[in-house]
């Protein structure tokens, strides 16, 4: 695996820092959102602030898409009956469209996966990070 750039660095900075803020935020604050959704639309709006406005948006096929998505399909349904969403996932800049098996807009590669797990059970916690660490 090739080494991260200074950019990769720095995006990973960026996302594992505003995750350790929210965090941090949310133990002192726990009711800012009444719902899971609303925590994900919190957390989004606090790492597209601070990412820098040349590093918000990609280019794919000639079209601008935002770097963040929301519900964002996973590239393979994981060894589940069904494909799943990530609540928050980072695509990959530059798009090398070579490096997807379809060339539409749900299977693009991601830099990272976030997911969130309020109020679940350990198998759940288990289970998201199985599906993160998931080699596809």
């Amino acid at each position: 695996m090739p080494e991260a750039s200074i950019e990769e660095k720095i995006l990973l900075d960026l996302i594992r820092t505003t995750i350790t803020d929210f965090c941090e935020d949310f133990v002192q604050n726990p009711y800012k959102c009444y719902t899971e959704h609303g925590q994900h639309a919190l957390f989004y709006s606090r790492l597209m602030n601070v990412l820098p406005e040349h590093q918000r948006y990609i280019s794919f096929e000639g079209k601008q898409v935002c770097i963040l998505q929301k519900e964002y399909p996973t590239a393979s349904n994981l060894e589940k009956s069904k494909r799943q969403h990530w609540d928050i996932a980072i695509l990959i800049e530059p798009v090398l469209t070579s490096l997807t098996t379809l060339h539409d807009y749900d299977h693009l590669p991601l830099f990272a996966g976030i997911e969130f797990g309020m109020n679940e059970t350990e198998e759940h916690l288990e289970e998201d990070i199985r599906r993160l660490c998931h080699k596809n």
